[in-house]
């Protein structure tokens, strides 16, 4: 055995450690009270260090909230607009892209409608393009033209004021 009683093959595991599993590893707790009550309060220390990944603000939530979305209505207005795409009900909120910043939703005046379908093709490798059948470059016109289109027609719904 020249691998440092490491079993080489199926077979040849007579000598060599056994790997030791979940149960293998608590049993030795259950034989002596003083290692469980010195493991718990190692356990217990490991778990008070744990801080949460994110801990969100509250009202810095509900700025962003109104700043992406301006307001639960709205957001459920355009969920009642036909796609852009396809023209099928209902449709998703979609940010087209903006200038607003890496990793960071666009205003609501750039939102558009899409459906599920289209909102999933728009993040594919041609993006857009490919969801409303025109050429790459003229994708930020088209989009500005539909996001302008979706904020007129939510003026008009709720009478000229947000």
């Amino acid at each position: 055995m020249g691998n440092h009683g490491i079993a080489s093959s199926v077979g040849d595991d007579v000598g060599s450690p056994m790997k030791r599993t979940a149960l293998r590893r608590t049993s030795w707790l259950r034989s002596n009270p003083a290692r469980v009550r010195a493991w718990l309060s190692t356990t217990r220390k490991a778990l008070a260090r744990h801080v949460p990944l994110r801990v969100r603000n509250p009202v810095r939530a509900a700025s962003e909230f109104t700043r992406c979305y301006l307001s639960r209505a709205r957001k459920a207005f355009v969920k009642l607009l036909p796609c852009i795409g396809c023209g099928k009900t209902p449709c998703d909120n979609a940010h087209t892209p903006s200038k607003s910043g890496a990793s960071r939703k666009g205003d609501y005046c750039t939102i558009v409608p899409a459906c599920r379908a289209c909102h999933n093709m728009a993040h594919g490798k041609d993006g857009w393009a490919v969801v409303l059948h025109v050429s790459p470059a003229s994708v930020p016109t088209v989009l500005a033209m539909h996001a302008a289109e979706t904020q007129a027609r939510w003026l008009a719904y709720c009478g000229d004021s947000p």
